[in-house]
């Protein structure tokens, strides 16, 4: 634009600062935004886009650099950069100079909004003071400032961290008949509270038809190592039309390699590739540590070699395998003879020794 003798608009300025700030490049970014203030087109609002990336991170010492600039130059700050203010000593902890911040703001006749109680709120739950929390909740509401879904959400989750579940639920109902919607999110919440509190009869009456609900439940059966329970859930999971995914799997394998019953482990594994569901360094890891206990390691391993030569068709070298591995005196499982057995089904000749 410039070299075309068009001079940059302040709407122009501040779309790339916010452009580069996304992608990561500060110092493209920094450049710009200096030139602006030079140039005397920035606004404000040009302040908060560079406010707001410091503060989110809880960069304070250059959030209150900017603030000063901002001071400096003459510009009235916004509720916008007052809020920016107050996230970025929250994400930091200190909350008596959010407060001082708050009440500054207070002073200069600007008013909170929603978006500044929650970030009060949150920081509170974050410090560990619940307590707190609640008391700028209550405040929030008495000033007659409507609470958000995303406030809900922060009470929710703070009090179900806290091992105050049961509150959070009861307050769940109350929100509910002002009309909020809870999200899966808000219930798993619920739900992860109860289980970490190990009021599991609590959690199952809360329990949503969703896939990380039930994936929270399993596995806090499966900590509390009563696979019992664990298998029911998941039968019912399937039973009401939902899928299993790879974390949920994580859970049962590593609950059954707890309770040494690695071939109902070795059996989801299987489930799972049959599934196209893939397997990470975290299942893999559970699977060999539960064969080392039980020594079952190499059979595995040779099971997993000679379904891999099957699949690329090297019919002599899963052979070869296949007859080491009974020269070592390692006796095949039911894995074994099922990868023999899918490997004859595909027109695929038997190693030899196999019956």
């Amino acid at each position: 634009m410039k070299s075309m003798g068009i001079q940059p608009t302040v709407f122009n300025v501040n779309s790339l600062i916010h452009g580069f700030l996304e992608a990561c490049s500060l110092n493209e970014a920094s450049s710009l935004f200096d030139e602006a203030v030079e140039s005397g087109i920035a606004t404000v609002y040009t302040y908060n886009i560079f406010l707001y990336h410091f503060s989110k991170d809880g960069k304070v010492k250059e959030a209150c650099s900017l603030w000063q600039r901002i001071m400096t130059n003459g510009l009235v700050p916004s509720n916008v950069t007052y809020n920016n203010m107050i996230l970025a000593y929250c994400k930091v902890g200190n909350m008596d100079m959010a407060h001082t911040i708050f009440s500054e703001m207070v002073e200069r006749g600007f008013k909170p909004n929603t978006i500044t109680y929650s970030m009060l709120v949150d920081g509170h739950f974050s410090k560990g003071d619940a307590e707190r929390a609640l008391d700028v909740f209550y405040e929030m509401v008495g000033v007659h400032i409507a609470p958000s879904d995303y406030t809900f959400n922060i009470i929710i989750n703070g009090l179900s961290k806290f091992g105050r579940t049961c509150e959070a639920s009861d307050m769940l109902k109350g929100f509910v008949q002002k009309g909020f919607v809870p999200s899966c999110m808000t219930y798993n919440n619920i739900i992860n509270g109860f289980v970490k509190e190990g009021a599991m009869d609590s959690a199952l009456r809360g329990l949503q038809s969703d896939v990380p609900a039930f994936s929270a439940l399993i596995d806090g059966f499966c900590k509390k190592r009563d696979m019992v329970r664990a298998c029911e859930l998941f039968s019912e999971l399937q039973q009401v039309g939902l899928s299993p995914n790879e974390i949920l799997y994580s859970s049962m394998i590593s609950g059954f390699r707890n309770v040494k019953n690695m071939e109902a482990a070795n059996d989801l594994h299987k489930k799972m590739i049959n599934e196209g569901i893939p397997c990470d360094l975290h299942i893999y890891t559970t699977l060999i540590d539960g064969f080392l206990r039980q020594a079952l390691l190499l059979t595995f391993l040779y099971n997993a070699l000679i379904a891999g030569h099957f699949r690329e068709g090297n019919l002599e070298e899963a052979s070869r395998l296949h007859n080491e591995m009974l020269d070592r005196g390692l006796v095949p499982d039911d894995t074994t003879y099922d990868i023999l057995v899918n490997g004859k089904a595909k027109g695929e000749n038997l190693p030899s020794g196999v019956s």
